[in-house]
């Protein structure tokens, strides 16, 4: 990304001297400079160039053009990125609004923005909401596609999600088995979505308490993976936090450690150092010691999880409420009430800042 970005820089210079700073090719580039920042996980870097790139737009085209359309979702999947939920929300809407004007109600595109709403309520836990913008994306997608197709895949996949966040496991499982069987057909076994959708199936058996059946699906996500990418890769990284989980539901702690401890170890080697996926990562297995009678070293796991998460959210993010929620444990159990009260609180303001109250 970063060789990316001084590409980027080097064509802006030129493109500026050509066009001036208000032309559709300087917003182009404003925009691959949030592409590359929003894959850096830099999202504030991401949002600065996604609006440099809306401004020119909107003076170049006017509000109601498609190329809003494409301004308008970038910047509602990075501030969802950022757990800003109701941003997020805002400008998938708008990006509805102007899409609906070109093309209608019955557009491929807006089966897109349908799954993109939907997500976006699904992690404000809105899930009823989610899944009813699911639904139209489903009813949409089929008038084009018929049923089996990619984008199908991906709306029965969020079907799968939605239901799982409402503890409605056996829909999920119905609706994540249907996404892994239309894909299969498109990608064939050995690709990056059949490996995420085998994740996301995992997990839903994980939480209707079937572990042999969610490691079956993850050790499969791991075998896809090692094919397409190595051992060191994000995705790798995920898969073993996965099976990690499953091992501390069943109890085994030890072989949770290991695979947690192993998922960290990819993602320091990948990413050279701290990111943002090694906050929950690190919370992860403080809990395994915790489980495992070893406070201190939990500890320290919670510490490393909060100082991670500060660095990169800043003090308002979900992740931060959990990493103090932790915290929070940890010093109950040492009898220190009075800290424990203080991290518990501090999870539940930041809670009460993404969620509703219910």
């Amino acid at each position: 990304y970063d060789n990316a970005i001084e590409y980027f820089k080097e064509s802006l210079v030129i493109a500026t001297r050509y066009f001036g700073e208000d032309h559709p090719d300087i917003a182009g580039l404003y925009n691959n400079f949030g592409n590359a920042y929003y894959l850096k996980r830099d999202y504030d870097k991401a949002i600065e160039y996604y609006k440099k790139a809306l401004v020119i737009s909107w003076r170049y085209y006017g509000e109601d053009h498609p190329h809003m359309v494409t301004r308008y979702n970038n910047l509602g999947k990075v501030y969802e990125s950022k757990g800003e939920h109701n941003k997020a929300i805002e400008y998938y809407k708008k990006a509805l609004e102007i899409n609906r004007k070109f093309y209608g109600e019955d557009h491929p595109s807006v089966t897109i923005l349908y799954n993109n709403l939907g997500g976006a309520y699904d992690r404000k836990s809105h899930h009823r909401k989610a899944i009813q913008y699911f639904y139209k994306a489903l009813i949409v997608g089929r008038k084009f596609y018929g049923e089996d197709h990619p984008d199908i895949a991906t709306t029965y996949n969020n079907l799968g999600l939605a239901y799982k966040s409402l503890g409605e496991y056996g829909k999920a499982i119905e609706y994540h088995e249907k996404s892994i069987a239309i894909g299969g057909k498109f990608y064939g076994e050995h690709h990056p979505n059949i490996a995420t959708q085998c994740g996301n199936l995992g997990i839903a058996y994980n939480r209707n308490g079937e572990y042999d059946k969610a490691i079956e699906y993850f050790d499969r996500a791991v075998a896809i993976g090692k094919i397409i990418y190595g051992e060191y890769h994000p995705d790798m990284a995920t898969c073993y936090n996965n099976l990690g989980n499953s091992y501390a539901y069943k109890g085994n702690i030890g072989k949770a450690i290991e695979y947690y401890e192993k998922a960290i170890a990819i993602s320091r080697e990948f990413y050279g150092g701290d990111h943002p996926d090694m906050t929950t990562k690190y919370s992860n297995l403080g809990m395994a010691y915790n489980s495992n009678g070893e406070p201190e070293k939990a500890n320290e796991c919670f510490e490393k999880s909060l100082a991670i998460g500060r660095k990169f959210y800043g003090e308002d993010h979900p992740d931060i409420a959990i990493c103090c929620n932790n915290l929070g444990v940890y010093y109950e159990g040492k009898g220190d009430h009075n800290a424990a009260i203080l991290y518990f609180e501090k999870a539940l303001s930041i809670g009460r800042k993404f969620y509703d109250e219910d």
